[in-house]
């Protein structure tokens, strides 16, 4: 796993703001509690789904 996605994973999980982060292929690899409230897809959900 790289830094940056390593930073993504321990920041998106902590903020109240809508935030996702996804790795070189797409995949969803972070969701904010904030993401949830606002689309309605909890992270179980998205975790590791193909962006687009």
């Amino acid at each position: 796993m790289s830094f940056w996605i390593a930073a993504a994973n321990s920041f998106v999980p902590a903020t109240e703001m809508a935030a996702a982060a996804v790795d070189g292929r797409g995949r969803v690899t972070a969701w904010s509690p904030g993401a949830q409230l606002l689309l309605g897809y909890a992270a179980q959900h998205v975790a590791g789904a193909r962006r687009g």
